[in-house]
């Protein structure tokens, strides 16, 4: 969703379609049927300041291009521009540059023909109107005789054009845009819009709730809409004709608290009004659709539909927090290491975050942090709230023209005044000398200073809480929390992150190519390899916080943000994705076409996913000659019935490319839907290590994955076509020594589109101090153990480090899980943190399995002849989750019950054992196994098993994962 306020909105007329503008400095495609967002439209901006917001966008009738614009002058270039974008494909299709010194672009319109666009301009006082052929982009019409900024504007069927200004005129043209009409109509006139017959003109106001019906041929008065009893409405901005003319809705901002509202009145306008709820925040566009419904938008920012009946067919929620309201609320520990903030929009949860403990949620009696000081003896600010100019004991504060102020906070020793704006940060002395600046690209709703004094910790209008030197202003750190309340990510200024499994999703780094070629927008996911170190930022927020002056990373670690060019993830355009021919029974496909062109460093392979699954097998993926500069493509793809979403990824070893593409649901009945494909599993169990002692012994990791592999060898020919099984365990011929386990990851690459592919892993896990992780396999020897338990470097060891297994599952296609009953051994150094295993395979985008939190033990018992977690899998899968699988075993079924079985079986004395599940939505409901009905046998065999009692046999060390 958008992070700032959605300016307006534009629709195709085949409606299927809506284009939003914002502040935030982007367009963004949606599906109207679904809400679903189809494409992210960028153009250039700058670091800081107002060039690339949106205030206009227009979608060409036929709802192959959109027209976007605002603050697109150029940094000052006196080069006003309109940028183009294909939306099949979301690409830059054209530039138009106005050669004019306009300080924004205000409105955009295309013609209902296609054949004509409209652009409104505006600086210092004045306005202007211009038309352009869409043919060739020649300037047919002129109209500079405007006194303020152009808010509305809309073509009649016929041609004829409307606009309304801030000056407060409507002015009417006639199809060769000669203006013929020109009428005072009250102050504050806003959206514009002719009537499906262009017989009359709605026209919305800001200063009042109200709405005018005028001629469409000589703007004389129609008649009045009812408007009585709207009181709390402080306007209605936004208007709408429904597609045959018989309604007109309209919205805008409620003066109170509660629902604002969209109001529909019937007979052209003239008729009674009804009232429809459509969230807390000022309804900023509107536009009506052929089944009766309206899409609107919103301040919060947000984006939905109502049916006719005016309920919500689909609504779009910011995934920011709210700071409107946090001033008093915006919470700091005293050193700053820690930072409390409301929700807001009606949430009564906070969010308490540190580095240290991730993002929890928190309520109103937990807000133990320091408020922000408002108050001191001989300082006292005002004006800040109030919309009047701030001061301090009754001086001006020096802003810039047209800053607004909106929170502050004071610095207790020595004294000083931190004032939040709407695009900077501001630091004063306590005679309100400025002493630094910084200016933001979003507002400043909230700030606080630590009582150290250390730091400036702002809550920006993006969602963002980031921290500023005292000292100088300079950005040290800064914070993304989800709204939803478990994602997140924290970043250095360099670009070393730190973030819950898929908070990294969330932000970005966007960068310029030039006037005209479309921007590189690169998420923080896209450089995992690079960025994501959890042991550089917590070292760097260590030392801000323990008052070193300037917090570093490790010298070795050299690379910044700033070079990302450099290391620039391969860009990929898809070219076009022609569908099949539907053939009855058959599942649908079509073709997809590609190119790939390196970034900074040569290709080095690439995947195509359908819904989140990779399609093509890896001996399909190998490049060619010359392919790691650049390549051209094409793949065979088949369709799963309703929406898909092609992605394609390549990778440069360093740095991930990535391009997307919906493709909606086309309302044909559903294919048949193809069989499951095959099914994949490697097993992997290590009991004995030769070279490590006895201490390392583990009893059960062998049999079980002979067990875990023989299930599905048994069962899975229910559900799947055909079954692969390799195991390698101590009971095996095939060893499980580091070189067999690598060698044996290749059985997995065999796979296709539609298979299945588990990688189960039984052995012992350790990890450095730096956090990278290694499985411990059969021919492990001690130097290595203890050169990671140490965090030493190494060109060699006998460890299998886990990018090796996520790079094999990575490149496997199919469904794709992980599965690992493994944990720190007890007296052994290192530990096995599951967080950052959840985070790659996140990243990696399959399916993960693990058996214990990072900070417990995985428990064994020989009455069960298994490790606890791996029985409760087997168990699941042989009795159908004791009854609670209908049809299809699916994963999340199967963890859960599994969970259930490892609660309720290990002893309560014994350590805490909590099974985890990392899986995208895709995955989170993959099956597994055809639902099967245990023998009596087996059965009574489960319920003796159920019935053990550890407690008698409780040694005071417990069974775990290492001997009993």
């Amino acid at each position: 969703m958008h992070t700032a306020f959605i300016k307006k909105l534009s629709v195709d007329r085949i409606h299927r379609r809506v284009v939003s503008v914002s502040d935030d400095k982007t367009a963004r495609v949606w599906d109207l049927q679904t809400g679903r967002l189809i494409a992210t439209l960028r153009i250039p901006i700058s670091a800081a300041g107002h060039e690339g917001q949106l205030y206009a966008g227009a979608v060409s009738p036929d709802g192959k291009r959109a027209a976007v614009a605002g603050y697109t002058g150029l940094a000052g270039e006196n080069d006003t521009t309109v940028y183009f974008f294909d939306l099949e494909y979301a690409r830059r299709a054209y530039t138009l540059r106005l050669n004019d010194a306009a300080t924004t672009i205000d409105n955009l319109a295309y013609s209902d023909d296609g054949r004509f666009l409209a652009v409104c301009l505006s600086r210092e006082g004045r306005a202007f109107l211009m038309v352009f052929e869409t043919r060739n982009f020649r300037r047919i019409a002129l109209d500079a005789a405007y006194q303020d900024h152009i808010l509305g504007i809309d073509f009649s069927p016929d041609g004829r054009l409307v606009t309304t200004s801030v000056d407060g005129y409507a002015r009417l043209y006639d199809a060769r845009f000669k203006r013929i009409k020109v009428r005072k109509i009250g102050n504050e006139p806003f959206h514009a819009y002719f009537s499906p017959d262009g017989s009359e003109v709605a026209i919305g106001f800001n200063d009042a709730p109200r709405v005018a019906i005028l001629s469409g041929v000589d703007l004389s008065d129609r008649h009045a809409v009812d408007v009585t009893g709207l009181d709390k409405q402080k306007n209605l901005i936004a208007v709408a004709w429904s597609d045959d003319g018989h309604y007109l809705h309209a919205g805008g901002e409620s003066t109170g608290e509660g629902s604002t509202a969209i109001y529909r009145w019937d007979n052209r306008g003239r008729g009674r009004r009804e009232r429809y709820d459509a969230g807390p925040y000022r309804i900023s566009d509107l536009h009506a659709l052929p089944d009766g419904g309206v899409v609107y938008s919103t301040g919060a920012p947000s984006i939905g539909v109502l049916n006719a009946s005016g309920d919500k067919r689909w609504h779009r929620e910011r995934d920011t927090a709210d700071f409107m309201s946090a001033a008093l609320d915006f919470r700091v520990s005293p050193d700053g290491s820690r930072v409390q903030f409301p929700y807001g929009n009606g949430d009564k949860q906070f969010g308490l975050f540190s580095s240290s403990d991730g993002l929890q949620v928190a309520r109103n009696s937990e807000l133990a942090l320091l408020p922000p000081l408002l108050a001191s003896p001989g300082m006292t600010v005002s004006g800040v709230h109030d919309g009047a100019a701030p001061k301090l004991n009754g001086q001006p504060l020096p802003m810039d023209k047209h800053e607004s102020p909106l929170s502050y906070a004071l610095a207790a020793d020595p004294h000083r005044v931190l004032l939040g704006t709407t695009w900077a940060l501001r630091l004063y002395d306590r005679v309100g000398r400025q002493i630094w600046a910084v200016p933001l690209s979003q507002m400043a709703l909230a700030v606080n200073v630590s009582a150290n004094g250390r730091w400036a910790v702002g809550a920006l209008s993006d969602g963002s809480i980031r921290w500023f030197r005292m000292a100088d202003g300079l950005e040290a750190l800064a914070l993304f929390p989800h709204r939803n309340g478990r994602d997140w990510v924290l970043w250095t200024p360099k670009g070393f992150y730190l973030s819950s499994p898929t908070g990294d999703q969330y932000i970005g780094w966007h960068l310029n190519r030039g006037k005209d070629k479309t921007p590189d927008f690169y998420k923080a996911v896209q450089l995992e390899r690079l960025l994501f170190r959890p042991e550089i930022v917590q070292n760097y927020v260590a030392s801000m916080h323990a008052g070193a002056a300037a917090p570093s990373v490790p010298p070795g670690d050299v690379f910044d943000i700033n070079r990302l060019a450099e290391t620039a993830p391969p860009r990929i355009d898809i070219l076009s994705i022609t569908p099949a021919p539907e053939t009855p029974g058959r599942t649908p496909s079509a073709t997809l076409r590609f190119a790939i062109q390196e970034g900074g460093i040569p290709i080095r392979d690439y995947n195509v996913f359908v819904n989140g699954i990779p399609v093509i097998p890896t001996r399909d993926r190998i490049l060619k000659n010359g392919e790691e500069h650049a390549l051209v493509k094409e793949a065979p793809l088949e369709l799963y019935a309703g929406d898909n979403l092609i992605r394609v990824e390549s990778s440069n070893g360093q740095s991930l490319g990535i391009a997307e593409r919906y493709l909606a649901d086309s309302g044909e009945p559903p294919a048949t839907v193809p069989p499951p494909g095959d099914l994949y599993v490697l097993a992997v169990g290590v009991n004995t290590f030769p070279e490590l002692g006895p201490r390392w012994q583990l009893h059960y990791a062998a049999s079980d994955a002979d067990d875990f592999a023989k299930t599905f060898r048994n069962l899975g020919g229910a559900y799947f076509k055909r079954i692969f099984t390799k195991t390698l365990s101590d009971n095996q011929s095939d060893k499980p020594t580091g070189a067999s386990i690598v060698s044996a990851l290749n059985f997995l690459q065999q796979a296709q589109g539609r298979d299945t592919v588990i990688l189960y892993l039984s052995s012992h896990g350790i990890s450095d101090p730096q956090q990278n992780y290694y499985l411990v396999p059969r021919d492990a020897i001690p130097e290595h153990v203890e050169q990671v338990e140490n965090g030493q470097s190494f060109e060699h060891t006998s460890l299998i480090a886990w990018e090796t297994f996520f790079e094999a599952l990575r490149n496997a296609a199919g469904k794709r899980l992980l599965v690992v009953d493994s944990c720190k051994a007890r007296n052994i150094g290192g530990r096995f943190d599951a967080q950052w295993v959840k985070k790659r395979s996140a990243s990696a985008g399959f399916a993960l399995l693990v058996s214990s939190k990072g900070s417990e033990n995985s428990l064994e018992d020989a009455r069960l002849g298994h490790g606890l977690f791996t029985y409760a899998l087997l168990d699941g899968l042989q009795s159908a989750c004791d009854g609670r699988c209908e049809g299809d075993i699916t994963l999340r079924q199967l963890y859960e019950y599994a969970s259930s079985v490892v609660q309720h079986l290990r002893s309560k004395e014994a350590d805490q054992q909590t099974p985890q599940l990392e899986a995208p939505a895709q995955l989170d409901n993959m099956p597994l196994l055809k639902h099967t009905h245990p023998t009596w046998v087996s059965r009574l065999q489960r319920a003796w098993r159920h019935s053990l009692n550890f407690l008698p046999s409780w040694n005071g060390n417990g069974y775990f994962r290492e001997a009993p």
